[in-house]
């Protein structure tokens, strides 16, 4: 049996909190050491559980970012993992699509939906409907701000187009 849930990370019980570090403990990022946003900004999650097990995991969060000389709301989705064994199943595209239904439901500000990924994993995300923002995307890191190394993608949230100017995560990444 496979369900999908909607949790809030503050309230999150032991039992979510150790099979999510179960989880990430079978997964391999693979992305720059950079320092990220801290668990408690980064709070809705959505969990994949198939038999009891936490096999699949996405967050989303919402964020004001500058692209060009311009403030947008965007959410940022973050942490997409679904656990080796089961991959190719479906589970990592469930949990990203049900991140798309959260943040249309609970962020009406947010235009878009904005990511950062490894070049290996474009090709997944643009079969969902995503692109590459072409711009360069600066964060900030405690030693200053930082060029982004990865790939930056996003998705509209309706009919939204992309802004046109370099964008500035006006934060850690996520």
């Amino acid at each position: 049996m496979v369900t999908l849930e909607v949790h809030q990370f503050s309230e999150f019980t032991t039992r979510e909190t150790d099979a999510l570090a179960a989880l990430r403990s079978t997964v391999d990022f693979g992305v720059p050491p950079y320092t990220w946003a801290s668990a408690s900004d980064r709070p809705t999650r959505i969990l994949l559980w198939k038999n009891g097990e936490l096999v699949a995991h996405a967050g989303v969060l919402d964020r004001t970012i500058r692209v060009g000389t311009a403030q947008h709301t965007v959410a940022g989705l973050y942490s997409v993992m679904a656990r080796p064994d089961v991959r190719g199943l479906g589970y990592g595209s469930a949990v990203v699509r049900r991140a798309t239904e959260v943040v249309e439901a609970t962020m009406p500000a947010a235009r878009h939906i904005v990511l950062v990924c490894l070049e290996s994993r474009v090709r997944f995300y643009t079969r969902l409907g995503w692109n590459r923002v072409e711009a360069p995307v600066r964060f900030d890191q405690p030693d200053g701000p930082q060029l982004m190394e990865i790939t930056t993608m996003a998705r509209p949230v309706g009919l939204s187009a992309w802004p046109t100017g370099d964008v500035d995560l006006c934060g850690l990444p996520w």
